[in-house]
Formats: structure tokens, sequence, C-alpha cells
């Protein structure tokens, strides 16, 4: 799951929000089970939303757009997950999850011919690597253990977490690549496009871990999660071919008559998708109602939602109040600098945790939110 996501609602998680960020940290006292979790994030690299969501694309929004997109193009990313059943007891942790997540990448050149249109003695060139635009969507079934050590005045755990993956969706740009040559009389352009779709896939992963808490409230970890990759089967593999052989500008109303287009439909039998792989380091500090502490997140492999890439994060959480605590975090990621509030209320038996992230400045001038609802049940 995305760092942001994983840090909302309490920054350092345990019980059975552990399994599949540091499997040493799955410990509860009581039974506990997580009514509800909900997660979703959405980023673009361009415009902040309060300027992004707009009535209609007029003339002073194509600018703004064009001016303000940075020189690898326009690119906007969601991703979401949702728990379907999450448990722990003890030092064991279970659970099913919903993950999907998408990128969408438009490049500068085919971006200018979208907003703006045809100019005149210009060549429009536009090349995607593989993989650029892509949508997956599929279950994550957990189960992790922490097993306790005495290492002197220090309480180690160690944890492992194993993980089935079962794809329900999976879509990956291949190939795109787009020529387009405009002059005073006429236009000629080809593209080529490559799609890779799979609708049934499974796979397998790990995760391990590594907790030391020290005498004076100090605490800190080390992890590797989400080690796998998901193999998807009975896909196809879909190549379209468009060719337009130049014609003169006043012959733009006829243009079925002008297009040639193949599409061709091939049988895949298998593709794999990496899953991130996750390198994750932290550590804390419990002094008497205040918890202070870093987050250090690296992912080894790119994926749809994230790059490969180092982020950062620091928060501090008030526990002062009886049934509220308050936390604020502020960090790196590859997205820009995050502002994460978050709220929990815990009665007896009962967790409600409310997170919003601001991701590339303060919502709603941010390019980037990030949310969590999270309910938990103890017993």
């Amino acid at each position: 799951m995305m760092f942001i996501l994983w840090l909302l609602g309490g920054f350092i998680p345990g019980g059975p929000q552990a399994v599949g960020w540091n499997p040493a940290l799955i410990y509860a006292e009581r039974w506990t089970i997580n009514l509800l979790t909900l997660e979703a994030e959405v980023f673009n690299n361009c415009l902040p939303y309060n300027e992004l969501m707009v009535d209609k694309i007029d003339e002073p929004f194509r600018q703004k757009l064009l001016q303000s997109m940075p020189s690898d193009g326009f690119m906007a990313i969601g991703e979401f997950s949702g728990h379907i059943l999450c448990i722990a007891y003890r030092d064991v942790g279970f659970a099913v999850k919903l993950k999907g997540s998408g990128r969408l990448h438009l490049a500068n050149e085919l971006l200018d011919l979208l907003l703006i249109g045809n100019e005149l003695n210009r060549t429009y060139e536009v090349h995607g690597e593989p993989m650029d635009n892509q949508a997956s969507l599929y279950y994550d079934i957990g189960i992790g253990v922490s097993i306790p050590f005495e290492l002197g005045n220090n309480q180690l755990k160690v944890g492992i977490g194993f993980h089935i993956y079962r794809g329900l969706y999976c879509m990956g740009v291949e190939r795109f690549d787009f020529i387009g040559k405009t002059t005073e009389n006429c236009i000629c352009s080809s593209s080529d496009v490559s799609v890779r779709i799979s609708e049934s896939g499974s796979g397998y992963g790990m995760d391990l871990g590594i907790t030391v808490k020290q005498p004076g409230g100090w605490e800190y970890g080390a992890a590797i999660t989400e080690i796998g990759n998901l193999l998807w089967y009975r896909g196809e593999q879909r190549e379209w071919t468009y060719e337009l052989d130049s014609f003169a500008l006043d012959m733009l109303d006829s243009l079925e008559e002008i297009w040639l287009t193949e599409y061709e439909v091939t049988e895949v039998e298998k593709f794999t998708t990496t899953l991130p792989t996750i390198y994750r380091v932290y550590a804390k500090y419990d002094v008497g109602d205040w918890e202070l502490g870093t987050v250090l997140d690296y992912q080894l492999y790119k994926t749809a939602a994230r790059q490969k890439s180092v982020e950062w994060i620091a928060f501090t959480i008030y526990e002062g109040w009886r049934w509220i605590d308050l936390g604020i975090g502020m960090g790196y990621t590859h997205k820009g600098i995050v502002f994460i509030p978050t709220i929990k209320v815990k009665p007896p038996h009962f967790h409600c945790n409310i997170s919003l992230c601001s991701m590339d400045g303060i919502y709603p001038w941010a390019k980037g939110v990030a949310t969590k609802l999270e309910l938990i049940l103890t017993f």
C-alpha cells in the first residue's frame, strides 16, 4: 500500500494494521477487528485541485495548464484500498484487502495537440515508456506473526508475514508511438499502440520485520515488505495502427475515408507485474503524553502508483486526553512536501481514526490529497 496511507491514522500502525507494514508490530492484548478501513489518494503533477476543477476548458485554462506542465508531461495517479476483513489477537494478525491503482501519463507534445490543436509547420512526436499508463485491481490476503525475545534490558520482536494475491484486472500500455506532421497544405500522421490486458491473476508475497524497544521510551524498527509478484494469465495483447496519409486541409470533412486502421488481438498466456518491494525503517520516542517519530521508505520497483523513490516523514502525536489523540506529520515524497493532520477517537472497545493528507501544497491548493477512515472494535 502507498506510503502516505499507511501513515494516516497513527503513523506507526499496530495490531492488524501492521500486517504488510512491519509484521514485528503485530500485537493486540484483546481481540481487535477492523470493522471498516477505507483509504484513497489522488494526485496530479501539474495544477492544484482548486484550479484544475473547472466547468469548461477555455483559453486561459489551456495556457495555465501548459505553462505549469513539467518537462516529462502530465501525470495523474489514483490509488485506493479497503479492508474486507482485518483481525488480530496477541501476536497473530490476518487481513483481507482489496487494492487498486492507476496511472495516466500524457507527454507534452500530445497534450499540446489535445488542448491547442494542429499547429501548421510543426512535427508532433510522442514515444511512451512501457507501463507509463496502467491500472490494476487485486485481492491481498495476508497473515503475519511476531515473536518476542528478551535481549538484556531491550525487548526484541521478529516478525514474518505471507501474502496470497488474487488478481481481478490489469491493463498496461506496452507501446505508444505517435508522429504527426503539418504543413500549409497537408497533414500526415501515424500511430502504433499496444495494450496488454488480463482479468485473472495470482501471486505470493512475503514480509520480514524487526523491532527493538529500549528503556526510556525509545523504539526502533526495520522491515522489508511486499517481496513477490503477480502472475497474470488468460490475457490479451491488443494492437492498433493508425495511418493518415497526406491530404489537403480542405478535405477535413472526409476523415473516415482517409484513415487506415489496423486492429489486432492476440492471446497472451502469462505476464508478470512486480510488487514494489519496500525497505522501511522507523524510530519513535514516547515521553509522557507525547510521541515523536520518523519513518523512512525506499521503494525498489516502480508501480502504477509509485515511482522508485525515497520518502520520509516526521510526526508527533499528543495522547494527553482520555478519549482523543491528535497527531500531525510533515515530510517529503516523490509527489512533493506532505502535510498530515490526524485525529483518533478512542472510547472503550471502539476506535475511530480520521486523517487527511495534502501533497505539494495545503488543501484545497494542493496537487494531491489522501484520506483514511478507520473503525476498530476491541473485546
